[in-house]
């Protein structure tokens, strides 16, 4: 790889770790950091469930909040020296049980012995959670339970989620789809330990209003684009064109819309001549299966902007 191609992902790195703060993104964080707080405040733990379809931002908020407590660290006492974990996030791997969800926590907090039965695996994990000094659990794609399908199995992996709370007074946050919840509220012991409940929702489109979230949120992203990519001419989210093409190709998905500008940034970067242009979105955009897509009959980057606010007013989605 060549000091060109190295320079080129340092930069889509850059733009891929900026953070958007929209007003949901806020207010999910906000609402892990306060059943955190409550739970330290209470002394009993009151945790938090952030649902909401596929690419509305739930993961990048989640890592987000356990950025925020920090890194692992290894703290002196009189007793010796403790590694500490301050915060968690654990994406489920494939349809969990209760022996899995435990031994991939203990991973998280750096176990080298995963072996014995499920209750062996659960006490080392309420040991070693207690010694870390953790303060939040977040588990991600908490909708992989969804699929076994089983009532049963559902009820004790909300028994398991209960259990560990309330031994290690640590709230696990859930994350996953709008149906996760009604797994919770099905269990009233489990669900009474999730007070704070935020769904998030795909971006809005609003003509030529600057002060929508979707308005707002590309800017912001394009703005970024243009400082990280030192491009003289970049297009301009500001106007109706981009904007309105960018809604109809996406639906408002936040990790639809980051897909797109990361291609078609990728593909300015490689033709280096000062320009981003939307061209480079339509290109990024023609191989692509985005779900959301409102349907359009055609690339919407390359479509004009009559034609665009036609396929918005029919509203027709994919």
């Amino acid at each position: 790889m060549n000091s060109y191609t190295n320079h080129i992902d340092e930069k889509l790195k850059e733009f891929a770790n900026k953070v958007v703060p929209y007003p949901e993104h806020k207010r999910a964080l906000e609402t892990i950091m306060r059943c955190v707080e409550t739970t330290r405040q209470r002394g009993e733990p009151s945790s938090a469930l952030i649902t909401g379809e596929s690419g509305t931002g739930k993961s990048t908020v989640s890592r987000l909040a356990v950025s925020m407590f920090g890194e692992p660290t290894v703290v002196t006492t009189e007793s010796g020296s403790v590694q500490t974990y301050p915060a968690i996030f654990q994406a489920l791997l494939g349809v969990p049980t209760l022996k899995s969800l435990s031994s991939d926590l203990l991973n998280k907090l750096g176990a080298t012995d995963l072996t014995g039965d499920t209750s062996a695996l659960f006490n080392r994990l309420v040991r070693l959670l207690k010694t870390s000094q953790t303060k939040l659990i977040v588990l991600d794609e908490f909708d992989k339970i969804l699929d076994k399908g089983a009532v049963k199995s559902q009820v004790m992996t909300c028994n398991w989620l209960r259990s560990l709370m309330n031994e290690t007074l640590i709230p696990v946050v859930i994350v996953g789809v709008p149906k996760c919840e009604e797994i919770i509220t099905a269990n009233p012991q489990t669900s009474r330990r999730y007070p704070y409940r935020l769904e998030m929702h795909q971006l809005e489109y609003a003509a030529v209003n600057p002060k929508s979230v979707l308005t707002q949120t590309l800017r912001s992203l394009g703005q970024d684009i243009k400082e990280i990519g030192g491009f003289d001419n970049c297009v301009s989210f500001s106007g109706d064109h981009a904007l309105t093409a960018m809604y109809l190709a996406t639906g408002g998905n936040l990790n639809g819309i980051r897909l797109i500008l990361n291609d078609s940034f990728r593909t300015a970067l490689i033709r280096n001549d000062g320009s981003f242009t939307l061209e480079d979105m339509a290109d990024a955009f023609e191989p692509m299966t985005v779900d959301t897509v409102i349907n359009t009959y055609g690339n919407p980057f390359r479509m004009k902007i009559e034609a665009l606010k036609k396929a918005v007013s029919r509203g027709n989605t994919h």
